[in-house]
């Protein structure tokens, strides 16, 4: 029986007491919107994770020798963390300086931060 055929008897096979079930319309969500419930408790969220940075540091430091050769992988990490906790510090503190119409110091560093591997 070939994919036609088989169709054909599926059909035929329901009785036409059988409910067809429509497929329902996707409900798309805007992402964008402007409900501020979505940002409780960012700040305390980022203060835990800031906290646990700390201790990963005050562990690594004293474990950490000025003349350790590290793998190249853990040199990329340690710098792309730099990177974005500067930029998210550099934003924090900038964020509600006014910019001039040249463009931002802000805007710069997302371009930047955009960038990054």
């Amino acid at each position: 029986m070939n994919n036609s055929d088989y169709m054909r008897h599926l059909i035929d096979s329901m009785s036409s007491e059988e409910e067809i079930i429509e497929p329902k319309a996707m409900v798309l969500v805007d992402e964008t919107s402007d409900d501020d419930s979505e940002y409780d408790y960012e700040g305390r969220m980022t203060k835990d994770q800031i906290s646990t940075i700390r201790r990963c540091l005050d562990e690594l430091d004293p474990i950490l020798q000025d003349t350790d050769n590290l793998p190249e992988w853990v040199q990329s990490k340690i710098t792309l963390a730099t990177n974005y906790i500067e930029t998210v510090k550099n934003y924090m503190i900038n964020r509600n300086v006014e910019h001039s119409e040249e463009g931002s110091d802000l805007d710069h560093m997302y371009s930047e931060y955009k960038n990054l591997p």
